[in-house]
């Protein structure tokens, strides 16, 4: 089986936006226990702290897709230019 993380096709960028979807996978698995965790240090609400955290998840998914979007169209016009060239 081919090493999928140096697949010349994805390129460093796309990578590395794998891998930061990677992260917030992981982070999304253990919200809950983070909220607790959290809420019991503050001394907050643990259903405010879940909120906070969904918010700023949801805002960090929206952030590595638009950045997904734009290292594939970036991608797309390397491609073109190296067609071009060649």
């Amino acid at each position: 089986m081919a090493d999928r993380a140096s697949d010349p096709e994805r390129g460093p960028l796309g990578t590395l936006a794998l891998a930061g979807i990677g992260a917030l996978v992981l982070a999304a698995d253990r919200i809950d226990e983070l909220a607790e965790e959290i809420a019991a240090r503050l001394g907050a609400d643990r259903e405010d702290v879940l909120a906070a955290l969904r918010e700023a998840l949801g805002g960090g998914r929206r952030e590595l897709e638009e950045l997904e979007l734009r290292v594939a169209q970036l991608e797309h016009r390397v491609r073109l230019l190296e067609r071009s060239s060649g």
